[in-house]
């Protein structure tokens, strides 16, 4: 059989000195055009041929690594995309990562990101006459060294995870509170959906030291892939990675890292297959208008808990005002740490025909009343080991 790539022909043949030299001449002859979509993903040919691109534009010196990212848009591709942005935050590295198995759309989406999310790391994609698609990856351009705020502050991880098991113990579990009727203890979720096709699973608890988003969303993207993507739905029933670092910073929780968990999830392919809930020392539930652009992640509005409520027990709901309304609300998203919790979308799906959400949340606020607000403001305070904070 012959291999014939612009105006070189060569025989092929089963000997590997020869297969090298066939697979070094399409390298060097390949480097000027686009690759066929499969001759991309062979590394062998697909490198060489990107080296010398680069250099021809004068920007191989420039990239201090190429890496060969063999594998469709995901969490693997996430991953290791956002380790190699925080690896330009922190460390000053450039690279290019190769995406080979992936769209030019798909590959433009990866870049689809909140304007603050990379810090001042410049990220780009190839012009469409390279020889294969790549993301071009540089440090900020004032980089003097690692800024990382998180090494001489690391937070005890045994303590955070000890803090948080109390904390779903306490509030989701079955008990005074109990808010999430699916969780069946600080160790278990997804129960009581037996008979539609749901199997009670553990709960997956991680620790993030890193106060720098890079570096969270390549830990989130870690833990998605190797705690709950490879042990499937009947090992793990969801996730809860804790983030110590961000307790004081809720405001850019808010504004900045949940919108680019969203931007990589859509960009990932997996929107339809996990949902992402957000939790937080000193949550607040945003007002309706933030809340009509940013819905991700976050607890209903108070004036859809207000209907809800006038629904269900109009008595209840007369009683209180929108402030209280609005603090319980908000309460059933505080934990003791920055957390993000991640859950399977078919279990959602799932507990959504089950559940009733107007008498589901009205139950939760009649429960917060009858325990009291001052109560669980001090219970919540002390579970993290702080007399002081806002109510």
């Amino acid at each position: 059989m012959w291999c014939q790539l612009r105006g070189v022909t060569t025989k092929t043949s089963t000997k590997p000195a020869e297969k090298m030299s066939i697979m070094l001449c399409m390298a060097v002859t390949a480097a000027a055009i686009r690759l066929p979509a499969a001759m991309q993903r062979l590394e062998a040919v697909g490198r060489p041929a990107l080296q010398k691109y680069l250099d021809e534009q004068r920007a191989g010196a420039a990239v201090q690594s190429i890496e060969w990212l063999d594998v469709p848009a995901g969490a693997a591709m996430q991953h290791r995309l956002w380790r190699a942005i925080a690896d330009a935050e922190e460390h000053g590295i450039s690279q290019v990562l190769a995406v080979p198995r992936i769209e030019a759309s798909a590959a433009a989406a990866l870049l689809d990101l909140p304007e603050d999310a990379t810090e001042g790391v410049h990220l780009s994609l190839l012009p469409p006459d390279a020889p294969v698609p790549a993301v071009v990856i540089y440090p900020p351009a004032a980089w003097r060294g690692s800024e990382r705020r998180d090494g001489a502050e690391r937070r005890d991880e045994a303590a955070a995870l000890e803090r948080s098991r109390a904390w779903v113990q306490r509030t989701l579990a079955p008990g005074a509170l109990g808010f999430c009727p699916y969780t069946a203890s600080a160790s278990e979720a997804g129960a009581g959906l037996e008979s539609l096709g749901v199997t009670a699973a553990p709960i997956a608890f991680g620790v993030s030291s890193s106060a720098q988003v890079s570096a969270l969303v390549a830990d989130f993207w870690r833990m998605v892939e190797g705690r709950m993507l490879g042990p499937g739905e009947g090992e793990c029933s969801s996730i809860l990675l804790m983030a110590p670092a961000w307790d004081g910073r809720w405001e850019e929780w808010k504004a900045c890292v949940f919108p680019t968990l969203e931007a990589t999830l859509v960009a990932s392919g997996l929107s339809r297959t996990f949902g992402i809930v957000c939790f937080h020392p000193c949550y607040l539930t945003p007002d309706a208008e933030y809340l009509a652009r940013h819905r991700f992640g976050h607890m209903h509005s108070t004036g859809r808990l207000r209907r809800w409520h006038n629904e269900v027990d109009e008595t209840l709901s007369r009683s209180l005002s929108d402030d209280e309304v609005h603090w319980v609300g908000s309460y059933q998203r505080r934990s003791p740490h920055a957390t993000i919790n991640v859950l399977w979308s078919r279990q959602l799906e799932i507990a959504e025909t089950r559940r009733d959400s107007a008498s589901l949340y009205t139950r939760n606020l009649r429960r917060a009343v009858r325990v009291g607000f001052e109560q669980l403001h001090g219970e919540a305070q002390a579970e993290r080991g702080d007399e002081r904070g806002e109510a």
